[in-house]
């Protein structure tokens, strides 16, 4: 479904000097399906706090920069 590098091969300690959409882009996380994710859990979980604050905030085309 994803054409993302398996996140627990990613070296993100080596990465943190960089921007969030750049290492997004650099291990092909598909922003979109990330937030379509988000939005399924929020409404599976609406008793989890954790579930709720995952879309707050966030301007889509944000994420896509």
């Amino acid at each position: 479904m994803s054409s993302c590098q398996p996140l627990h091969t990613v070296d993100f300690k080596s990465m943190m000097d960089r921007r969030l959409c750049d290492i997004r882009h650099d291990v092909s996380l598909e922003t979109d399906l990330l937030i379509a994710y988000y939005r399924i859990e929020k409404r599976r979980y609406p008793q989890s706090i954790e579930s709720q604050r995952l879309l707050d905030g966030i301007d889509d085309s944000l994420i896509r920069t």
